[in-house]
């Protein structure tokens, strides 16, 4: 195999490797909405980070409708009435609000992905102490 072959083979397996362990961390009944614009440049940050993290989530660009704009402008008024401006994006991810998150916000609400049994939670969840393995005392 030449050179550049095996890097091209390396970095595929380190791409597919940090996919998998991103997807292993959060769960997939996170329920995550973006309202932002497709030019904001803290938008597109957050949508990289949702997507490293093989987050499924729904964008809503306020400049293409006007319904999605109002809609913001409600989550927004709720978590508080007296703004009057704010940063992009707003986020509603699993029911909570925010505003111009950091991931790490973010990061806090998703419910993390289910954790894989060991053989041994396995075994303990097989084990029945009534049950006696010796047919002889049956």
């Amino acid at each position: 195999m030449e050179m550049k072959q095996v890097a091209a083979a390396l970095c595929l397996f380190v791409a597919l490797a940090s996919c998998q362990s991103a997807a292993a961390r959060f769960s997939r009944d996170n329920q995550i909405d973006v309202y932002g614009r497709h030019g904001c440049g803290f938008c597109q940050e957050m949508v990289r980070n949702l997507e490293q993290s093989a987050l499924a989530y729904r964008f809503f660009d306020i400049d293409e409708s006007e319904s999605r704009r109002r809609e913001m402008w409600q989550l927004v008024r709720q978590t508080d009435p007296t703004v009057e401006s704010f940063h992009l994006p707003v986020m509603r991810v699993n029911g909570a609000v925010l505003i111009g998150p950091e991931w790490s916000a973010v990061e806090a609400l998703l419910k993390p992905a289910p954790r894989p049994a060991t053989a041994e939670q396995a075994e303990e969840d097989d084990f029945d102490p009534d049950y006696n393995a010796n047919p002889n005392s049956r």
